[in-house]
């Protein structure tokens, strides 16, 4: 349903934007009225939703929600102080409230909920400052935080589109929401930072923070080319499946699925000449025999694989010895520039 959202005890207000905007409380009977938009993460169970449809119960108070209207139509009731929006009413922030509140009502309850709502909005700023509410927030994965920048970032949104090719060895593999779905090996965050990883070389892509990082990929990306980059992602992740297998997997935390040694194996493939070609990523066959005998089985390769900081330099340490031993000739030789390792706040270490 869109329009007819009531907001009683409404008073039009400045906010400290300078946008105008109107405060009050949602008539609990238009809870139904409001629209969400793909931006948003799915509802929460578990404790936390447990934890707001209690506090609406009780009668505690719940910190508001931000709407936006995306239009300008409104009328007044009777009252004078209850304003009728009558143009579609998005959900920009509050969600997980608005979804507990309606809980709340199967109840018996009725539901206090205050609410800020901006008018004539879009899809596209509400998805700003969606993005803006939430990113300083650990209750908000970055996986859907980096979902959100397909739509104006294109390496985000060719990322997201390969995982969606059914050809593609990552495909319904890797998860853009809040929680992980069965059958998803490793998280949107990972998966972009490996892909930062591996082309290294060519710029300073590895920023810790999600939307520098995407930006200086998305700038690499008109500079090395949409196919390129795309095929080098594609031969990343055939080079792991042909090695030790991905497409079998049912239940992630495989050693070879965690982050930690992805971006290892990432940082090999980034920092030596012999697996480039220009801008393109090139396995040669004799090389993928070799990498597909590292032990990762073994029992401190599984260790150094569930661990952050240094456990990374020593597993990109013990991949390079791998490959370059049995060998008089044609080692690795690392290049002179080695970009910096993200830091371990920005890892993602629950990988099983």
């Amino acid at each position: 349903m869109s329009g007819n959202v009531k907001i009683s005890n409404a008073a039009i207000d400045l906010a400290p934007d300078g946008e105008v905007v109107l405060r009050g409380v949602i008539d609990p009977s238009s809870f139904t009225s409001l629209m969400v938009a793909d931006y948003q993460r799915e509802a929460l169970p578990g404790a936390r939703a447990n934890e707001l449809v209690d506090a609406f119960v009780k009668g505690s108070t719940v910190t508001d929600i931000v709407l936006g209207m995306r239009g300008q139509s409104y009328s007044l009731d009777l009252d004078e102080t209850t304003h009728i929006l009558r143009d579609e009413v998005y959900i920009i922030d509050g969600l997980q409230r608005v979804t507990a509140a309606k809980r709340a009502m199967e109840q018996g309850h009725m539901p206090h909920l205050g609410a800020t709502v901006y008018f004539s909005t879009s899809d596209a700023w509400e998805r700003e400052q969606f993005h803006i509410l939430n990113k300083e927030r650990t209750r908000i994965s970055p996986n859907v935080l980096i979902h959100n920048m397909a739509v104006d970032n294109q390496v985000v949104a060719m990322l997201l589109k390969l995982t969606q090719d059914r050809s593609f060895i990552m495909y319904d593999r890797v998860s853009w929401g809040q929680r992980r779905k069965a059958g998803e090996l490793i998280t949107a965050s990972t998966y972009t930072k490996c892909v930062a990883r591996v082309h290294g070389h060519l710029g300073p892509v590895q920023s810790t923070d999600i939307d520098r990082r995407m930006t200086a990929m998305d700038a690499l990306m008109k500079v090395v080319g949409r196919t390129t980059m795309r095929d080098n992602v594609k031969t990343f992740f055939e080079l792991i499946d042909d090695s030790w297998n991905i497409r079998d997997i049912q239940l992630r935390g495989t050693t070879h699925t965690k982050e930690s040694f992805l971006m290892s194996l990432a940082r090999v493939l980034d920092n030596h000449d012999v697996f480039w070609r220009e801008n393109r990523l090139f396995v040669e066959s004799a090389l993928k025999k070799k990498i597909a005998t590292f032990p990762v089985n073994d029992p401190t390769i599984v260790n150094l694989a569930g661990a952050n900081g240094k456990s990374r330099d020593v597993l990109y340490t013990l991949m390079v010895d791998h490959i370059n031993s049995g060998k008089r000739t044609k080692r690795l030789k690392p290049r002179v520039v080695d970009y910096l390792e993200m830091d371990d706040e920005d890892c993602d270490v629950d990988e099983s």
